[in-house]
């Protein structure tokens, strides 16, 4: 069966692929790796009764009823070598949102590092230029 998320063997895709896990596992002297990427539409709930610890005996039980409290959309940026997160709510998943983010941890972060970020294709990361691409 072949699935519309499906691709073709691609020796290009294998050679990226080997080289982002490179950067996970050997980073280049000083840098740092973030990954970045937007989660949207993330249900906030709680759960309608609290979890009953385990004790000796009796496992834990947890509820499966919820109550919903709306929706968040969210970007996040992993540090890879630290996996500090750092969150920031959105209003809106576009490429003007997306910019503004690694601008501002572009400010956080020691302008003597070299800065690798790695990030999916999607359409809201698109963009002509930006100087954290100079780092």
């Amino acid at each position: 069966m072949r699935g519309w998320l499906n691709r073709r063997d691609n020796d290009q895709f294998w050679a990226q692929a080997a080289a982002v896990c490179e950067l996970y596992l050997r980073p280049p002297r000083n840098s740092v790796v973030i990954c970045i990427d937007e989660k949207t539409g993330i249900q906030a709930k709680n759960r309608v009764r609290r979890e009953r610890r385990a004790a000796p005996g009796r496992a834990a039980r947890r509820e499966f009823e919820y109550v919903r409290n709306g929706t968040v959309s969210i970007i996040a940026a992993l540090h890879v070598a630290t996996g500090q997160v750092i969150v920031e709510p959105i209003e809106r998943n576009d490429s003007a949102t997306f910019i503004a983010f690694p601008h501002q941890l572009d400010q956080c972060i020691d302008p003597r590092r070299r800065i690798h970020l790695i990030m999916d294709n999607g359409s809201s990361h698109v963009w002509q230029s930006h100087p954290l691409l100079a780092r």
